[in-house]
């Protein structure tokens, strides 16, 4: 059985405008940096008690005050400069991955549990665009797609990487781990690729990436293998909810749609090929604000355990929770829409939601 979350965690990225360019001359001042705040958000607030309406309409609310703040990497304003990733077993680490690796901006990372901050070392190699999963105690993260200019991939290595703690220490340190055995596509636009990555298991990780198929990754055994010749139909991070037997993630064609399988039916079934994957699909009705526009590219899912998920998305200047349910009996999945909270931003922007 899952544990159920204790806290959402909102990470907004706060614009601090620069100083007019005459006072910056003759005061001698350089624009300060962007900061982000950490805000520690109560998942049961988005889904209806037993005895409470049905509210049919988003309700505004006030964001609670942060728990703590990071420095952004850049200067100025700049969307996605830090990659965020939640682990711990009592999923209450927060860890904040600088984009781009300069000297003076190393990884940090912040325990909720002790309201300890502390800086750890940087990743062995660059990570712009990371997608991680936690399993136990440890955080993996790899690159979801290679970098592109136009139709033309970059200069680009691959990695997969394990954060890990030294048994009866403190101390943390980044171990590199082979690379899944596919080559990125390079005919097709990075924002086109549906990559994902679930864990599978107590200690697999499977990527799947468009027109490769679907490796599995033992991370006792540090060796790559073949699940299916065909791509899962997830995008981004997959959740497993053990009640469900499911996996559950953003479908791979729309992020508006929630997409359950049965990944445990390809790994025991020892076919080669294996099965088609059945999956389903439910489609979570979510609307935009009125007057607002969804900026793409943001959009979040949490598992809160059992069938209960939380979705973030990002419209303009406001970003929007919506807690919604999905219910099995059999075959048949119901899906149960609950409450949708919007927080103001007040000129700043939404980063992610752990």
């Amino acid at each position: 059985m899952s544990r159920a979350r204790a806290f959402l965690y909102m990470v907004i990225n706060h614009h601090r405008p620069p100083k007019p360019r005459c006072h910056r001359r003759f005061c001698g001042e350089q624009q300060k940096d962007c900061v982000y705040s950490l805000h520690r958000i109560d998942p049961s607030t988005l889904f209806h008690g037993e005895d409470e309406p049905q509210a049919t309409a988003p309700v505004k609310t006030c964001l609670p005050p942060s728990i703590t703040t990071f420095d952004n990497p850049a200067r100025g304003f700049a969307p996605r400069a830090t990659e965020f990733m939640l682990f711990g077993r009592g999923r209450d680490k927060i860890l904040a991955v600088p984009r781009t690796e300069p000297q003076d901006h190393m990884p940090v990372l912040y325990d909720d549990a002790s309201q300890t901050t502390r800086k750890l070392p940087s990743t062995r190699e660059e990570k712009l665009s990371p997608l991680w999963l936690a399993i136990h105690d440890d955080l993996y993260i790899m690159e979801k797609a290679p970098p592109k200019s136009g139709d033309k991939v970059l200069s680009f290595k691959y990695s997969v990487e394990a954060l890990v703690q030294a048994r009866h220490s403190l101390d943390w340190a980044w171990h590199l781990l082979p690379p899944p055995p596919y080559e990125p596509s390079r005919d097709i636009f990075i924002n086109d690729v549906p990559n994902t990555a679930a864990v599978v298991g107590d200690s697999n990780i499977w990527v799947s990436s468009k027109g490769q198929g679907t490796f599995s990754l033992g991370t006792e055994t540090r060796a790559w293998s073949k699940v299916a010749d065909s791509e899962l139909p997830f995008q981004g991070q997959v959740h497993y909810a053990p009640q469900h037997g499911l996996w559950y993630g953003f479908s791979a064609r729309d992020e508006g749609v929630l997409c359950a399988a049965d990944l445990g039916s390809l790994a025991s079934t020892g076919q080669q090929p294996p099965p088609p994957l059945a999956s389903h699909e439910l489609d979570m009705g979510i609307m935009a604000p009125e007057g607002r526009s969804e900026l793409g590219g943001y959009s979040c899912l949490v598992h809160l355990g059992g069938g209960r998920f939380s979705v973030a998305k990002y419209y303009s200047n406001v970003a929007m929770l919506i807690g919604v349910e999905v219910e099995r009996c059999g075959e048949v999945l119901r899906l149960i829409k609950h409450k949708s909270c919007i927080y103001p931003l007040r000129g700043n922007s939404f980063e992610c939601l752990l």
